[in-house]
């Protein structure tokens, strides 16, 4: 699956994504796992199909969207029609995920997310 990393990442974003994508889970829910994405990057990954997209070093999450605090994580949620794009908000390096609307389970998802998050929120 095609997943083109942010353009440029400052070198303290570059070691906290490798850190982040590293400690990411294998699956984001039961029959949702992690998959290949391209081209190879420390700083994207994806789970199941309809794909489930992550990109750390993103542009933070804007207060004026839907805020949600989840496991401990502030994310701003914007809602797109087909899917809904989560970032997170007031962190170190920002990180996005994108889910399509086939996924009922969207904060679940993201909760299972938090531990890897960790090192971009600090």
């Amino acid at each position: 699956m095609a997943l083109e990393p942010v353009a440029s990442l400052p070198p303290r974003a570059v070691d906290v994504c490798e850190r982040v994508v590293t400690a990411l889970p294998d699956e984001l829910a039961p029959d949702v796992a992690r998959r290949v994405t391209a081209p190879p990057s420390t700083a994207t990954a994806a789970w199941g199909e309809p794909p489930v997209t992550l990109r750390c070093g993103t542009e933070p999450g804007s207060r004026r969207d839907d805020l949600y605090e989840l496991d401990g994580v502030l994310w701003a949620m914007h809602d797109s029609g087909d899917s809904r794009t989560w970032t997170t908000v007031a962190a170190k390096v920002p990180v996005q995920v994108v889910v399509p609307d086939a996924y009922s389970d969207q904060a679940e998802m993201l909760g299972s997310l938090a531990v890897a998050l960790r090192p971009a929120l600090r």
